[in-house]
């Protein structure tokens, strides 16, 4: 088995999920070379295995009951055959030639542990204009070149969770660091929990087995979005939450916070900075001082336990 394409969903909305499962089935890959596990991650309304597309004989619905992203990917990593794991949402599209490209990534890259490509929004309602600049926060990523990287902070090589591509190895890495750990289990999301840094690391679990990262034009998927997320209120609770989320991984990982080193300074230019921005802008800066603030009040009472 060469693929396993790990797709987790929680209460989903049925007809975004088929629209993943008929990308999935569309692929140019032959259907003997990977396997589909779909996570149905303690949904109210348990899945249907009549969901899984015909013509997949090696689809698998599996039930994860313990609630959160974190515990259903760890169910895939689990119970995965695949040399190359394919993680995607419930409202991700590939393009057909995804997984394809991918198999010929892992061959010709294998200095790559991590790796991902671009994705487009697709839109339920029409995306007011000033939404665009915080499009990045729904997970929209242009990539028109290949990049990759060896290093922790080179951004424009870092890779998304959806559509994620990972070896076998770093993925099981992962999961050891994960198993037992509370923070890195808070790190992504899990019920109304808007946490997303668990990708980024599952993400630099490569650099800890001295592989690099990446993300390559020849990879291309849709991201779906409802018109709930094109509102002020979620762009300023999502940035919020990416901050504590993201203050956390630094923490757990001892990765360096230049922000810190000169607080002064950097209190001083921040100020500057906010009374010169429009309304939005500055409630998202205050949102993410909010974020930073409790990811830290968090982490020193672990750290006291």
């Amino acid at each position: 088995m060469l693929i396993t394409v790990i797709l987790c969903t929680h209460n989903p909305d049925e007809d975004v999920l088929r629209q993943t499962l008929d990308g999935l089935k569309r692929q140019s890959l032959d259907p003997g070379d990977w396997e589909l596990l779909l996570i149905d991650n303690a949904s109210k309304v348990p899945l249907d295995a009549a969901l899984l597309p015909e013509g997949m004989p090696q689809a698998r619905l599996v039930q994860e009951t313990a609630l959160g992203l974190t515990s259903a990917r760890l169910r895939g990593i689990r119970q995965a055959q695949g040399d190359l794991l394919i993680f995607v949402d419930d409202d991700n599209v590939l393009r057909s030639d995804y997984l394809e490209n991918a198999l010929e990534i892992y061959r010709k890259h294998s200095t790559v542990g991590a790796f991902g490509g671009g994705i487009q929004p697709v839109f339920a309602a029409e995306a007011p204009a000033w939404t665009k600049p915080y499009w990045y926060l729904l997970a929209v990523r242009e990539t028109p070149e290949d990049c990759l990287s060896m290093h922790y902070g080179d951004a424009a090589a870092e890779p998304c969770g959806a559509g994620l591509c990972v070896r076998r190895e770093v993925a099981v890495q992962y999961a050891r660091y994960v198993e037992n750990d509370h923070v890195r289990r808070s790190l992504d999301r899990s019920g109304d929990s808007l946490a997303s840094a668990g990708d980024m690391d599952l993400v630099y679990t490569s650099f800890d087995l001295n592989y690099g990262i990446g993300r390559f034009a020849a990879l291309s998927l849709d991201h779906l979005i409802p018109a709930s997320r094109l509102t002020e209120a979620y762009f300023i609770r999502i940035f919020e939450a990416m901050h504590y989320s993201g203050t956390l991984l630094k923490k757990t990982r001892n990765y360096p916070d230049t922000a810190s080193r000169f607080r002064i300074r950097h209190y001083l230019r921040w100020w500057k900075h906010f009374i010169t921005r429009p309304s939005l802008d500055r409630r998202m800066m205050l949102a993410e001082r909010r974020g930073k603030r409790r990811a830290l009040a968090e982490w020193k009472r672990l750290q006291k336990k």
